[in-house]
């Protein structure tokens, strides 16, 4: 109690000093109590002293660390991979054992000083992990005051000289003259007229991340980039016709330290290399996208090609590109072959699947089995029919996993083709226990006019449905829910009871909500109607959803007459919502 006096009340110190008491024993904090009474009869006031003692009990390798974060101006959220990035080239991180990777050890520094709440979290992924950071303005001042004159900012001035340097340079780079071995890092991001990465660019034989997202004119990758070894981060690999110089797909033979995220571009002009694998070994990767096209520079001419040979080749492409199980996403953009490769289902940690504008796509591989798979999205699948091409009874009594048993949300968009997600007739009445996504939370079906068959969807909390069927809710409402997966389960809870918010927009067949679908929906917060001109009239069961604080009305002449204030015939069913607003207007 006498420290947490001594802290004067303040969040951020009291934390710092439990940091600092954590796993100690009571001589310990005695002697923490001491040094605080010695720190605060100093000539500093306030709480500063405290937060210096935090950081006096930091082993040296986290101070000179910490210290070096003077350079990132307040209130500034920063990427922990660009930090972690700096501290190398500062020869700050040294590991324990010579196989130990620096990026890892990098990363234990920036949690061990989180933990002792040196930072603060800004920005975390999908995984948890943390993306960006901040520093609270007291910290801050700390790392100031311990840094010093050891670190200082370059002037405006010099910094406006390096900019126009970099500039008469963001069209061609030379490293003639340049003696760049023990260059970590080279960001070229943004440089939208640069046409081509240097031939000596294999001599930066000590690069661990090249950055060259945003170079839309850039046409090819370097023939020898696959002797750089050391690389850690290569965002973008574009694929360029042959000629010399010009770096083909077999450069990534030799890149297997490579983590993180990388983009594939271009592989229109890949050439088919039966047998290879040129991702497999790359166990650190994580994400992963397999463009068709440059999609920094979509105006490359398109040379003509006969559709099958286009279609073989393609397909042949994709084989080479089998990942390691440990790839979390993957985007595959703009393919032309007609199937996609069955190594798909073998991605066993795979959380986001993304295929988008696969146009000539009729088969994919069985997705059920991908048992971690959270996200997926179908969009631009034009000639798809179903999303699954095993029989539904097969698919759901396999023993191995279970059916969907992670997934969260599922988008299906301008797939005009699409008419279930499986083939054949659905027995509905054998099945309706079985055949649905119990953890499904966001729904979004768009421009599926012929979509009437796919598993129920009770537990949606968002739902948007656009030019689709309106048979999908007919069917999920008929569906008796358990709390419990097993079937003796008396816990009962209603389809749609968690749905908060819903899009209805151009549903033609739609002229009435139906009263059983809107009992249910307890949760219901926002309702939105726009383009669906059939539809005439609200049910009388609206004045019952009492969670309902947003009603919007677009493009529907005979329900928005019916639905003004005080003189339309609906306006007792929704004169209790919050917020009604009618094409643009609110009432």
């Amino acid at each position: 109690m006498e420290i947490v006096e001594k802290c004067k009340g303040v969040p951020l110190a009291l934390r710092a000093i439990g940091n600092v008491l954590f796993k100690r024993t009571e001589a310990e904090w005695v002697k923490v109590k001491n040094n605080i009474v010695k720190y605060i009869t100093q000539q500093e006031s306030g709480i500063m002293p405290v937060l210096k003692l935090s950081y006096d009990h930091l082993p040296p390798h986290l101070r000179q660390c910490f210290a070096y974060c003077s350079l990132i101006l307040k209130d500034t959220e920063f990427w922990v991979e660009d930090l972690i990035m700096y501290w190398m080239a500062q020869g700050f991180i040294q590991p324990l054992s010579g196989d130990e990777d620096l990026e890892d050890v990098g990363h234990e520094y920036f949690m061990d000083l989180l933990w002792k709440s040196f930072f603060q979290v800004a920005e975390e992924d999908d995984s948890g992990n943390v993306k960006r950071f901040t520093m609270h303005d007291l910290m801050h001042d700390l790392a100031c005051s311990v840094a010093g004159t050891e670190y200082c900012i370059a002037s405006l001035e010099a910094e406006m000289q390096m900019k126009e340097l970099a500039m008469c340079s963001l069209r061609s780079l030379n490293f003639e003259f340049l003696r760049l071995q023990n260059l970590q890092t080279l960001h070229l991001s943004g440089c939208s007229d640069l046409e081509k990465l240097p031939r000596k660019t294999i001599r930066l034989v000590s690069l661990r991340y090249l950055y060259i997202d945003g170079c839309g004119s850039l046409a090819y990758m370097p023939r020898g980039l696959g002797l750089l070894t050391c690389l850690r981060t290569l965002n973008e690999f574009i694929v360029g016709k042959r000629g010399k110089g010009v770096g083909e797909l077999r450069e990534l033979n030799g890149l297997n330290n490579l983590k993180g995220k990388i983009r594939i571009s271009s592989l229109k002009n890949a050439i088919p290399e039966p047998g290879s694998s040129y991702l497999k070994e790359k166990l650190n990767l994580k994400h992963l996208k397999l463009s068709w096209r440059n999609e920094e520079n979509d105006d490359d001419e398109e040379e003509e090609e006969d559709d099958d040979a286009s279609n073989e080749k393609s397909e042949l492409v994709f084989e080479g590109f089998e990942p390691h199980p440990n790839l979390e996403m993957l985007v595959v953009y703009g393919y032309p072959g007609s199937k996609i490769s069955s190594w798909l289902s073998s991605i066993t940690n795979l959380t986001r699947l993304i295929l988008e504008d696969c146009v000539e796509c009729k088969h994919l591989p069985p997705l059920h089995q991908l048992s971690f798979l959270k996200f997926l999205r179908l969009s631009g699948l034009k000639v798809l029919e179903n999303v699954s091409e095993i029989e539904m009874q097969k698919e759901l009594s396999s023993k191995s996993t279970k059916f969907f048993p992670s997934f969260e949300e599922l988008d299906l968009m301008n797939c005009p083709n699409l008419k279930g997600w499986w083939s054949g007739d659905v027995d509905e009445a054998s099945n309706a226990q079985l055949a649905y996504f119990r953890c499904l939370s966001d729904l979004t079906i768009r421009q599926c006019p012929n979509l009437t068959s796919m598993p129920l969807f009770p537990s949606v909390r968002e739902l948007r449905l656009n030019e689709t069927s309106w048979k999908q809710l007919q069917k999920t409402m008929k569906l008796k829910m358990t709390t419990s997966e097993e079937p003796s389960s008396s816990s009962l809870f209603p389809p749609f009871s968690k749905l908060t918010k819903m899009w209805l927009v151009d549903i033609e067949e739609l002229d009435s909500l139906p009263e059983e679908f809107l009992q249910n929906q307890t949760s219901l917060w926002s309702l939105y109607i726009a383009s669906s001109s059939n539809l005439t009239s609200m049910p009388k069961g609206m004045r019952f959803l009492t969670s309902l604080q947003e009603l919007s009305i677009w493009g529907c002449p005979q329900l928005s007459e019916r639905c003004q204030r005080d003189i339309g015939v609906e306006w007792p069913n929704i004169a209790h919502i919050g917020n009604i607003c009618i094409d643009g207007r609110v009432i």
